[in-house]
């Protein structure tokens, strides 16, 4: 019993820490998230906007690509749990149909 349940734990830290990570991330961007000293990576983006167009053009991307990888990160997780458990109800239901050839 315990495989199967190292296995969940896992998928759902994965997915929650990516969730918290893109959170934190977009509240900072607005303003209400970290305090302005502390790193984070939405503050950078939201401070990077305005150097876009100039040189320091990476101040901005690097975070934003940052972010983009734990997205990615996130969406593996979900495609880990949804081939672990496909009764989960996290992908479509007639995608499995429409995938192995089957259908109406």
């Amino acid at each position: 019993m315990l495989p199967y349940v190292v296995g969940y734990l896992l998928i759902y830290a994965s997915l929650k820490l990516g969730g918290i990570i893109i959170a934190v991330a977009a509240l900072s961007f607005l303003g209400p998230g970290v305090n302005p000293p502390t790193p984070e990576w939405g503050f950078a983006v939201s401070e990077g906007r305005s150097y876009i167009a100039s040189p320091s053009w990476h101040i901005s991307l690097i975070p934003g690509i940052a972010i983009t990888i734990v997205v990615g990160f996130n969406a593996l997780g979900d495609g880990i749990r949804d081939a672990i458990d496909p009764e989960s109800g996290g992908s479509d239901e007639g995608a499995g149909a429409a995938a192995a050839g089957g259908g109406a």
